[in-house]
């Protein structure tokens, strides 16, 4: 399949002509080449600095710490692949304490698209500090250099916007 990422050869014209993947290599080569008379390599150099700077500012993004340590959410937690929720921020998964057998959800929140650090530190403090049986109960923060995992308690029963939409369109509600 194209796109796939298994290493064949992908037929992406639909008319069933063979065309090799481009690897990175042979991408980055073809910026060493003049693209206008008179612009030379000094045009290729500015994209590629400006290729890097987006790169190194997406870096410094996923390297700002929000905990005091990095650890491996893996190596206490089995996580599985399947997503039960995502938004713009990042995605939600069911996972299972290893020694306990518990199930819990594990949202995993990309730094990269964290704008308000301070922000995000306030609200796993006061989730932190909270206990009453209708909010959700964190139980673990870990922090790896690209994503913030907030283990907190399984809710199931389905989406609750569902249920206020329901009970709304009863003659109950």
């Amino acid at each position: 399949p194209a796109g796939g990422g298994d290493g064949e050869d992908a037929d992406t014209t639909g008319g069933g002509v063979h065309h090799p993947p481009v690897t990175m290599e042979a991408s980055a080569n073809t910026f060493d080449a003049p693209m206008k008379p008179g612009t030379g390599k000094s045009a290729n150099k500015a994209v590629r600095a400006a290729a890097a700077s987006a790169s190194q500012s997406k870096d410094a993004a996923d390297q700002v710490m929000i905990t005091d340590a990095l650890t491996d959410v893996r190596q206490k937690f089995h996580i599985n692949p399947k997503e039960i929720g995502h938004g713009h921020y990042g995605v939600v998964r069911k996972c299972m304490h290893r020694e306990t057998k518990e199930w819990y959800a594990i949202k995993s929140i990309r730094k990269s698209k964290v704008g308000k650090i301070d922000v995000l530190k306030r609200e796993i403090a006061i989730l932190q500090e909270v206990q009453h049986p209708n909010i959700i109960r964190l139980i673990e923060v870990h922090e790896d250099t690209k994503c913030l995992h907030l283990i907190t308690e399984l809710c199931t029963g389905g989406e609750l916007f569902d249920r206020i939409i329901a009970k709304t369109q009863s003659e109950e509600g």
